[in-house]
């Protein structure tokens, strides 16, 4: 089982205090003939104002359906070299260097795999790397504040504001509903502006609607929805 929620790691407005990806989708299902995936982007939901994440991904996936992937990993090197395919055919890269970052949860063949994918896009060519990951039942991996991940599973609490958050996440998980419980505890803890006074740094760019998605065998289900589903994105 993967479980896989949305954090917004976007570029922070300093007017408006609103995050560019804030109202992007970052979690995806994407199906292949043997098997279904939870994808997770971190980094830049949307690039420029009609480059969006939420159309590019499901577009590209469809295509892959039925790539000669054998495992999680495979597929993952298939959708990060064609993601970045499709970026580098729209922009062009003079300075500033652009990361995102792939997580794939799920199952090909009935076999459960994780991999993370590093696109980055810069004016010299890097390739695009993919790294599989173990499984580690019961481990959260997490973006965002390292600080606060690490003081959510710590075996005291460290800071009062983390109360709450603290408790959902060490309770015994054996249940999905839990495994939700403890996603949403550490998101809704980073975005938590009494939280955030302890690394408003790493804070600041985290926020937007949580979404929430699972990964089982059976294949992909939302949890929590995000606000503005693909299937109702302008094409």
């Amino acid at each position: 089982m993967g479980l896989r929620s949305r954090q917004t790691v976007g570029e922070l407005n300093s007017e408006t205090g609103s995050i560019s990806s804030d109202s992007e989708q970052k979690v995806f299902g994407l199906h292949h003939r043997c098997g279904d995936l939870a994808c997770a982007v971190t980094g830049a939901g949307r690039i420029g104002e009609n480059y969006r994440m939420a159309q590019e991904i499901p577009k590209i996936a469809a295509t892959l359906e039925d790539c000669d992937a054998l495992n999680i990993g495979e597929y993952a090197e298939h959708l990060g070299n064609e993601l970045k395919r499709s970026i580098d055919k729209r922009f062009t890269w003079s300075k500033k260097a652009l990361r995102i970052n792939l997580l794939l949860d799920g199952f090909i063949d009935d076999q459960p795999g994780r991999a993370k994918v590093t696109i980055v896009c810069a004016p010299i060519p890097v390739p695009v790397q993919v790294e599989s990951q173990d499984l580690f039942p019961g481990m959260s991996i997490g973006f965002g504040s390292r600080l606060i991940h690490e003081s959510l599973f710590a075996p005291i609490l460290q800071y009062e504001p983390l109360r709450r958050y603290w408790t959902a996440c060490r309770q015994v998980v054996r249940t999905l509903d839990q495994s939700a419980e403890v996603a949403q505890a550490i998101i809704a803890a980073q975005c938590d502006s009494r939280v955030a006074m302890l690394d408003p740094k790493h804070c600041a760019s985290v926020g937007g609607h949580i979404h929430i998605a699972e990964t089982t065998a059976k294949g992909f289900a939302w949890r929590i929805p995000p606000e503005e589903p693909f299937s109702k994105l302008p094409a």
